[in-house]
């Protein structure tokens, strides 16, 4: 079995981007990988060096989001929900948010949209640090908020892990998503 066409996570931002589709909105909106790294290009000269957290309802937002701090945060925060008590809990963890959602917190706030002026070139063809630390946080139903991190080329190690077991499975099946990220 040929393994070919897996990308490593840590080259997105290096042999991701082209014109294939990636998601379909409701409406059959077609968006491409361009577009997507294209808004994420707009939204990281925001967010560079800081310890970003990302909460978006919409999977086609939280991916611009994620392609943005992939390429310039220093830390990555994934809470587990937008409730304003759960991003208290966890605030001191994070320098500004990124969401598409208002919120009435005390928070630095960035709404993420998918629209830019961004043009892509190759200097945006870089790789992601492997040591990028991403810290899921628990709901904290049993008290508070429990951190659990991993490092970028950990998660990357899943995805190679998935695809192996399951590419021959999926081949080019459509994923539709209807559960948080």
């Amino acid at each position: 079995m040929s393994y070919s066409n897996q990308l490593n996570l840590n080259e997105l931002w290096y042999r991701g981007i082209d014109d294939r589709p990636v998601v379909t909105g409701p409406n059959g909106q077609v968006t491409t990988r361009r577009e997507l790294f294209s808004a994420a290009g707009s939204l990281s000269s925001k967010i560079s060096g800081k310890k970003v957290a990302i909460f978006c309802k919409s999977s086609k937002l939280e991916t611009i989001a994620l392609l943005a701090a992939f390429k310039t945060a220093s830390a990555i925060i994934m809470p587990s929900t937008n409730q304003p008590e759960a991003l208290s809990e966890i605030k001191t963890e994070f320098d500004i948010l990124l969401t598409d959602e208002a919120t009435a917190l005390d928070i630095e706030t960035i709404i993420v949209g998918e629209d830019g002026d961004y043009t892509l070139d190759k200097s945006d063809r870089t790789l992601i640090d492997p040591n990028l630390k991403i810290s899921f946080f628990t709901s904290g139903s049993t008290g508070k908020p429990k951190e659990i991190y991993k490092r970028f080329y950990q998660l990357d190690n899943e995805v190679r892990a998935w695809e192996k077991m399951y590419s021959s499975e999926f081949g080019s099946a459509e994923v539709h998503s209807m559960v948080s990220h």
